[in-house]
């Protein structure tokens, strides 16, 4: 019965490896043609507190997502270009919308195929903000004085 089950393993082995194979004469029809993809999103997320009496904020955000690639083979090169942006906005509580998500990010690549394990390639990518940040040290800076406004005014009325 052992024998019979080894054997059986053989064959399932011996028929799953042979489905592996290729036929290589086949031509690949994305061969010298860029083929672009582009994926986009939009992610809105809502927090509301009533009667908690741990305490917290009730809020908002959004951040919209775009994600663009194209690339290109040929015999012995390969081109990839990716252009990804993400800008988002959070209102948290009582204060105006901040920015939270804020990314603009290029990359190419030129790969050479020379046929060994290793390839040589060029790179650039840059990356950069759409528009401009909230500045927390700003806020913190007036937060802080009014915090030691209310301390100070505290320690008066103990």
């Amino acid at each position: 019965m052992k024998k019979y089950i080894i054997w059986v393993l053989i064959i399932i082995s011996y028929v799953s490896v042979s489905a592996q194979t290729t036929d290589t004469t086949k031509t690949d029809s994305t061969l010298n043609r860029w083929i672009p993809t582009f994926v986009t999103g939009l992610n809105i997320s809502q927090i509301a507190f009533s009667n908690w009496t741990k305490g917290g904020d009730n809020a908002i955000s959004w951040t919209l997502t775009g994600d663009f690639n194209a690339q290109r083979k040929s015999t012995s090169w390969i081109f990839k270009t990716q252009l990804k942006g993400a800008y988002g906005r959070t209102k948290l509580g009582g204060n105006d919308f901040r920015t939270n998500d804020n990314d603009l990010y290029f990359d190419f690549v030129a790969a050479y195929n020379v046929g060994w394990a290793v390839n040589p390639y060029i790179s650039n990518s840059i990356r950069t903000q759409i528009t401009e940040g909230f500045d927390y040290c700003k806020h913190d800076l007036e937060y802080h004085k009014k915090l030691k406004d209310y301390k100070e005014e505290k320690a008066k009325w103990e």
